[in-house]
């Protein structure tokens, strides 16, 4: 029926993708190497020329997005957008807010207070890096956001096809430390590889690590199949072996 809403579990809306701090093992087989953070000297993103020729292919309403140049509060601006758009036809429980990595925009938590009310519950998905204890604290006044971190273990060597630096590593792990504390909901995202496989049932039981409370006392596993897609490029040959 006309004006009716769909009813949806929740809405996952993608804001700049191709735009992520880290590169980790397995998504660097196929991460775009024509994306960059690095800006040119008008302050434009670096983006392939496919990107361009996509853009140019969009409306005019969506060009107009990107008229004056890209940057991060471009893609929020159309995103944000978007999701007012979806509200008018979708009825969604939870309003799950990923990239790329979405904290990378300076004012994601001004972005995030100016939209939480309009939905029950907003969940934000990021690597868990860029995070501090301010941001945390004004997220908690929100009253319904949420974090899906993304980890593949809690020590440096279970975490290693994330990142190969440790203490990006303790920082991850000392951000969902100070998340807990404060009573937020924390969902933690894991791609089982060759360097955690045999660690994660080990740490959980034995408490190998100095957040091995994260695995003892907060979570519940429920292992879901989801592959990663290949894109551009395959994997190189024997890298999950």
């Amino acid at each position: 029926m006309k004006g009716e809403k769909y009813t949806a579990i929740y809405q996952d809306q993608r804001i700049a993708e191709e735009f992520c701090n880290f590169r980790c093992d397995y998504c660097e087989g196929f991460c775009p190497s024509g994306y960059s953070l690095k800006k040119d000297r008008d302050g434009n993103l670096a983006v392939p020329d496919t990107w361009h020729e996509k853009i140019a292919n969009q409306p005019k309403e969506t060009r107009d997005y990107f008229s004056e140049g890209v940057d991060l509060d471009k893609f929020f601006e159309l995103s944000k957008d978007v999701m007012s758009k979806t509200r008018e036809a979708v009825c969604a429980d939870v309003l799950k807010i990923s990239g790329g990595e979405v904290t990378l925009h300076d004012n994601l938590v001004d972005e995030v207070a100016s939209i939480h009310d309009k939905y029950p519950m907003v969940q934000i998905l990021t690597n868990g890096l860029n995070l501090n204890e301010s941001q945390i604290d004004k997220y908690k006044e929100m009253g319904n956001i949420c974090f899906q971190v993304s980890l593949d273990g809690t020590t440096h060597e279970g975490n290693y096809a994330r990142t190969h630096n440790e203490s990006i590593t303790k920082k991850v792990l000392d951000n969902i430390d100070k998340m807990l504390d404060k009573g937020i909901g924390v969902e933690i995202n894991c791609v089982l590889t060759k360097h955690n496989t045999n660690k994660l049932m080990y740490q959980s039981i034995e408490g190998h690590s100095a957040h091995h409370h994260l695995l003892l006392r907060h979570f519940h596993y429920c292992l879901l199949s989801k592959p990663i897609p290949p894109r551009e490029r395959i994997l190189p040959k024997g890298q999950w072996q």
